[in-house]
């Protein structure tokens, strides 16, 4: 399926660029009593990488939330994130409760609603772009993992 905008964008539940290992969720509340250091769930993309990546990666899509992706490789000697069989964790944050006493981060609100840019089949949808093109990645389904208490 193609789409067409500023820019052409593709999407896929599979990659040219990477293969989807694991995709995971799990919860979080704070050890700060009274729920001062917020509460939330994060959500882990684990991806390997195919080819060198040139690209960078954007937003994700839970439901008609969207978030900022952090990519970190999981190789602490390396600096880069683009080499062939590199993997890296494509983390996300969704606050649930707020941290009290700290200035709201719009990229981690609690409240990022806005459609994605086209209804998809699944439980989340990543944004990556290489070159001009804006790729958009379908995952089916996450694994719950064990909620963690006093993070």
């Amino acid at each position: 399926m193609i789409f067409t905008a500023a820019c052409s964008a593709k999407v896929s539940s599979s990659s040219k660029y990477f293969t989807l290992i694991s995709a995971t969720k799990q919860s979080w509340v704070s050890g700060i009593a009274g729920g001062a250091g917020g509460a939330g769930i994060n959500y882990y993309f684990t991806v390997k990488l195919k080819s060198n990546f040139t690209g960078f990666w954007g937003i994700a899509w839970v439901g008609n939330e969207y978030f900022p992706i952090n990519a970190v490789n999981v190789n602490p000697m390396k600096q880069s994130l683009n080499t062939a069989g590199d993997t890296l964790v494509l983390r996300v944050v969704k606050y649930t409760l707020q941290p009290k006493n700290r200035p709201t981060d719009p990229d981690h609100a609690m409240k990022n609603h806005t459609d994605p840019p086209f209804p998809y089949k699944g439980e989340a949808l990543i944004e990556y772009t290489v070159g001009k093109t804006t790729y958009y990645f379908v995952v089916k389904q996450t694994t719950e993992l064990k909620k963690i208490l006093g993070q």
